[in-house]
């Protein structure tokens, strides 16, 4: 009788583990198949959840100091925890209680737990802080499972996030951090079938730093350098999220804003132009020059806009420099 019981016992462990990794491999499929980041953290944390059968977890992404660079919560008072800066990793068993005056907890009859994600070299990717009942003790099967888990996660995640830093190479300029000039080419198509099928108004401007051969000249390159980082800090500063910015090539920027009527695109130029301008810079004065062209006021064509912009440009930088010019002024 006794060996009937410990048999149906042993089938019924068996499908629960069966249960427990078919659960496991369909996480896994969805966190491996996000490109999003940040759904990607969600996803993990809901997974874990899911797994250890928690009440609460939090995903703490850390950086190459092992500062947390993004905190995501679930089921835990944001106010609740405060996340060790200097995690001791003793081990690498999936459940490690986290020991530190830096990690608190209000309820007596509950634990807090991490569970480290690693990437190939052994370098810690992010934290799973877990909240357990203080009598909690993971079975073997569990034990196995989060550690499968953890293993086939972070692989996932170490993929996402260098398929991220990838595309940001591929998007973004070394220098000043803004978008580069194959980024931009594709966005002015993009907003351009937009304004056509939604009938909308986009302003385009080109700039060019005045002088600049002979800043660098003067005071070297790499000063020049220093020069090109400060304005790419000064155009975000005075840009709207959805406003698209781009270092065209050596000192020449180009801008792009969506929903912007002609009046409204000088307006902005003129902004950006002046605050250049009230920037304090190293050795002496730095001033910009800028073109101005409008859909549909001046065209309705992609390359035609960017050409008559620089026409402005062009224009402005003839005749006396520091100065906003759009296409009409080119004209007259």
């Amino acid at each position: 009788m006794n060996f009937g019981i410990d048999v149906i016992e042993k089938i019924k462990n068996l499908v629960e583990v069966n249960e427990k990794l078919t659960r496991l491999h369909w996480i896994v499929a969805q966190i491996a198949g996000e490109n999003d980041l940040k759904t990607m953290y969600n996803l993990i944390l809901n997974g874990f959840m899911q797994i250890a059968e928690v009440p609460g977890c939090q995903f703490v992404l850390l950086d190459e100091n092992k500062q947390p660079l993004e905190i995501i919560s679930r089921g835990i008072d944001s106010n609740q925890y405060i996340v060790c800066p200097n995690l001791q990793e003793k081990d690498k068993n999936p459940l490690s209680t986290v020991s530190t005056n830096n990690a608190s907890y209000q309820n007596s009859n509950q634990k807090l737990q991490s569970v480290f994600l690693y990437g190939r070299n052994g370098e810690t990717l992010a934290v799973i802080f877990a909240l357990f009942p203080e009598q909690y003790k993971a079975s073997e099967e569990t034990n196995m499972i989060l550690e499968l888990f953890t293993i086939q996660v972070s692989l996932a995640l170490e993929n996402a996030i260098l398929n991220k830093k990838l595309q940001d190479l591929s998007e973004t300029d070394a220098l000043t951090g803004l978008f580069n000039h194959r980024f931009f080419a594709e966005q002015l198509q993009k907003e351009i079938r937009k304004c056509h099928r939604h009938s909308r108004s986009m302003s385009l401007f080109m700039l060019d730093v005045d002088d600049f051969k002979g800043y660098n000249d003067t005071y070297g390159h790499p000063a020049g350098d220093e020069i090109l980082k400060t304005l790419a800090k000064v155009f975000l500063k005075h840009l709207k999220p959805s406003d698209i910015v781009a270092r065209y090539g050596g000192e020449e920027f180009a801008f792009i804003l969506p929903k912007t009527s002609l009046h409204e695109g000088i307006s902005q130029a003129e902004t950006i132009r002046t605050a250049v301008v009230d920037t304090v810079f190293p050795y002496r004065r730095v001033t910009v020059s800028i073109g101005v062209a409008n859909y549909p006021t001046h065209t309705t064509n992609a390359s035609d806009l960017l050409k008559l912009a620089d026409q402005a440009l062009y224009y402005a930088k003839s005749h006396g420099r520091n100065k906003t010019i759009t296409v009409d002024q080119s004209y007259s």
